[in-house]
């Protein structure tokens, strides 16, 4: 028994979601998920959006291909930085000791 509270919800019906707000407004609200291939690599907006709706964001590891020894003095990585002025999310999957190119997963949230 209790109570659950929250301050928005998100509404799916029909062709759109709508994000609602606790005030009673709504914006539009979409998720857009993918993976690339390559060291750096980009994520843009989808259609009617622009980095400023960016809500939330998460890469992680795909594949990595090692080569050679991988021991205590190699390292990898994965991560984004957003570049407002490209309007876009950059992606960085890299490891010292790779063979191929890395691949990456990404999930993006973005609302009005």
């Amino acid at each position: 028994a209790g109570t659950i509270t929250a301050s928005s919800f998100a509404k799916i019906g029909g062709s759109s979601i709508e994000f609602l707000k606790g005030d009673g407004s709504s914006s539009a609200f979409t998720v857009t998920y993918g993976t690339n291939s390559g060291n750096t690599t980009y994520v843009y907006p989808p259609s009617g959006f622009s980095i400023g709706n960016l809500s939330g964001f998460i890469c992680s590891v795909r594949t990595f291909y090692y080569n050679g020894t991988v021991d205590s003095n190699d390292s990898s990585y994965c991560y984004y930085s957003i570049e407002s002025a490209n309007n876009r999310v950059a992606v960085v999957c890299y490891t010292s000791e790779q063979r191929s190119t890395p691949t990456n997963n990404w999930l993006a949230i973005w609302s009005t």
